[in-house]
């Protein structure tokens, strides 16, 4: 909790800490792109094309973190006592998300994985980000109960087992069996910016902009994150190339050399790739 005495102090400190993840999270972007693996095996332009398949879903994930946790960060006295809530009606809210994950998951899952990767981030997306925005709004308007809070929150937990399963199965199709291990590590370094975004800076938001942001903000994010995910995301370089092609008017025989689930059908023998660097 943060007394008006020690805000300046605490934000000076978040922005510290903020500086540091935000330089972590492009420093292994960097590496993604520039890693002398990958360079081996694709072009600069695969690279950049892949980091535009990724970067989105990694930036929603990160907020899905975000509005996992934000709940926690919250329960502090000051938010309690404007709430008319108990610590432990708080930490049921929060224990009913966690069960509500570990019930569904496996369920949610499944759906995603037959409905496809791309499909499943988009509903996880819109699903978490419209369940936080109508909670905020609620909260913003005094009108969320404890069911309703309970409810909410755990409709937001729900929405987001789409997206576990649904990101493995995305990147898994971009990156070759070489290059998975060191890119679960980049992709990891991004998820845990939203433990930060939540446990770090929930606390500032609420001190100043108000509780109710802390739901508004994330699923505000998500919404954008399924926007452009509409855009950009594709689940396989495959698909990719066959709507570039249809897009110029030409067929299949026009793509880029294709490699099946990473295992070396590329230009590169063995390694496999796409637009293999020279």
């Amino acid at each position: 909790e943060i007394r008006d005495s020690s805000l300046h102090q605490f934000m000076g400190v978040v922005v510290v800490i903020s500086s540091v993840v935000a330089l972590a999270v492009a420093g292994v972007i960097w590496f993604d792109v520039t890693n002398s693996l990958s360079a081996a095996i694709h072009s600069l332009s695969f690279r950049l094309l892949r980091l535009s398949v990724w970067l989105p879903t990694g930036v929603a994930y990160a907020f899905f973190y975000a509005s996992r946790y934000n709940v926690a960060a919250g329960n502090v006295e000051s938010v309690r006592d404007d709430l008319g809530l108990t610590s432990g009606q708080f930490a049921s809210v929060i224990t009913a998300g966690f069960w509500t994950y570990a019930i569904t998951a496996p369920v949610t899952g499944m759906l995603s994985d037959k409905m496809g990767g791309r499909k499943g981030l988009l509903v996880s997306s819109v699903g978490t980000g419209v369940s936080n925005l109508v909670l905020g709004y609620l909260f913003h308007e005094r009108k969320a109960g404890f069911a309703t809070f309970i409810f909410l929150y755990s409709l937001n937990i729900f929405w987001q087992g789409f997206g576990t399963s649904a990101v493995v199965k995305v990147n898994a199709g971009w990156y070759t069996t070489l290059e998975r291990g060191v890119f679960s590590g980049i992709y990891n370094v991004l998820l845990t910016s939203g433990y930060y975004m939540a446990l770090g800076g929930c606390p500032v938001v609420i001190a100043t902009l108000g509780w109710e942001y802390v739901f508004l903000i994330p699923g505000g994010m998500l919404v954008v994150c399924a926007f452009t995910m509409l855009l950009l995301l594709k689940e396989t370089p495959e698909e990719f190339y066959k709507q570039l092609a249809a897009a110029s008017s030409g067929t299949e025989d026009d793509q880029a050399p294709l490699l099946e689930s990473g295992e070396g059908k590329g230009s590169k023998g063995s390694k496999g790739g796409y637009g293999s660097a020279s």
